[in-house]
């Protein structure tokens, strides 16, 4: 059933939304027409709950303008404020800081008056902490109909990896702590993957978290023995598997296992408890998600032979892996298999992980894979980071009267067209806001190798740093 409760009723409901007009609806997060996907507890319908990285809600309206009405429950600062990626008509508007408190969110203004779909993604993971969604206010009075969801279900399990952890940094020196505005799970390596497939997406993630043992060496919450929560950490609620049967499960675990050898004195693993952990956790998503779901079962990027010295954490890890697909496939489960990713390289994000590139990566190797299991053809939603520079030297746009060069460049460039009080402001190849400048001269030396869009004048410009 469709809720619309007029603004006039909602200030009973939340006090502080007196900006809006009496033309205003609010639309309660129960109405049929929002699409949700990830790991949600829908016990309260009017304020369904999330943890997991990746969660979103998308919405179709016909208006101007929207307002996000959520209750956070992350307390602030550093590692605890919670963050979503904002997403209009398929495009990347905004980076979304909330707080601890009910609030109202103007996440869209000033659209055309048309059709419209708004889509808001969970960046942060769960550490960071709980929200909950409980509703949009539009200038209309009820959401329209969206197109089905895809119908192909990726589900991916593993840690800070899969987190995307750290992320949005460009790094050498990656001891830096964890800073919950630097992590996209929107540009991790699965949400990258199920998005290339036209898949739905669930993140089971948990940063430091592993298969029978943490990165601090606790037995304690290992991500199988949360994989039945909505919330980790949390007894209850349970998750209903039958919510969501994934054709694809893909696990990257054992980083954080083999963590403890980095210790001194080392907290060597042990191989039999590893490998017996695996076998018991894929035996137990068996059971819940049926035997035709194929299980991919990931391993390196994070791991090497070379560090720690003469661990061969990389060989290791392949082996376990091995001995655990082996298992399963001499015992008639050929639906299990893996799958190993090249190890990363400089720069790094937070704390040693992945940059949004490596993450790109990570998905790029994995995705013909993918297509030799399912037939299934991968789309360049995210396209490898590599461009041509041929015949590339000054981008004119005619129409404005505006050039640009050098293109490519090494750092300085010059826009012709502009005067010194005028703005411009430079994007990354996803849409990401990342410089602001005034004038006709701009510098990128700053910045790492790569395609970014310079816009001035409401006109777009491509523009290489190499």
């Amino acid at each position: 059933m469709r809720h619309s409760i007029r603004v006039i009723l909602l200030f009973a409901f939340i006090a502080h939304a007196n900006y809006c007009s009496a033309t205003d609806t609010f639309i309660t997060a129960d109405n049929s027409n929002f699409q949700y996907m990830g790991r949600i507890d829908f016990s309260n319908t009017l304020e369904p709950s999330f943890s997991f990285p990746g969660v979103s809600i998308k919405a179709k309206f016909n208006g101007t303008k929207a307002t996000a009405v959520i209750k956070d429950y992350g307390t602030g600062g550093a590692q605890t404020t919670n963050y979503y990626n904002v997403f209009i008509d398929g495009h990347f508007t905004l980076k979304l800081a909330v707080n601890n408190s009910t609030t109202n969110y103007v996440i869209a203004s000033n659209l055309t008056l048309t059709d419209h779909i708004i889509e808001l993604v969970k960046r942060t993971e769960s550490s960071v902490g709980k929200s909950s969604f409980l509703g949009l206010i539009i200038d209309n009075t009820d959401l329209l109909n969206l197109d089905a969801k895809p119908t192909y279900k990726i589900e991916f399990i593993g840690d800070s990896w899969t987190c995307g952890y750290g992320n949005e940094i460009n790094t050498t020196s990656p001891n830096t702590g964890f800073h919950s505005v630097n992590e996209d799970n929107g540009r991790a390596w699965g949400y990258t993957i199920a998005k290339k497939f036209n898949a739905q997406y669930h993140a089971t993630a948990i940063s430091g978290r592993g298969l029978y043992r943490n990165n601090t060496g606790s037995n304690t919450g290992v991500v199988p023995d949360e994989f039945n929560k909505i919330h980790p950490d949390q007894a209850t609620p349970l998750w209903n598997f039958n919510n969501y049967i994934p054709d694809m499960v893909i696990i990257h675990l054992g980083t954080n296992d083999l963590f403890p050898e980095t210790w001194s004195p080392p907290s060597m693993l042990d191989s039999t408890l590893f490998v017996t952990q695996y076998i018991n956790f894929i035996t137990s998503i068996r059971t819940e998600y049926g035997s035709s779901t194929k299980i991919i079962c990931a391993f390196g990027n994070s791991k090497s032979d070379w560090w720690p010295e003469n661990l061969k954490h990389l060989t290791r890890w392949r082996n376990y892996v091995t001995a655990v697909v082996n298992h399963f496939n001499t015992n008639s489960d050929n639906e299990v298999y893996k799958f190993e990713l090249t190890v990363q390289s400089s720069p790094y994000g937070e704390d040693w992980h992945p940059t949004i590139l490596s993450h790109n990566q990570m998905a790029n190797q994995m995705a013909p894979f993918i297509e030799t299991l399912t037939g299934k053809i991968a789309s360049n939603y995210e396209a490898p980071l590599t461009y041509t520079t041929t015949n590339i030297n000054k981008s004119t746009d005619v129409q404005n009267n505006l050039s640009l060069y050098p293109n490519p460049t090494s750092g300085l460039f010059k826009i012709e067209g502009i005067d010194e009080q005028t703005n411009w402001e430079l994007f990354d190849n996803t849409g990401y806001s990342i410089k602001t400048g005034k004038g006709n001269t701009g510098n990128l030396s700053d910045l790492h190798n790569g395609l970014y869009i310079l816009t001035v004048k409401n006109t777009h410009i491509r523009i290489l740093k190499f």
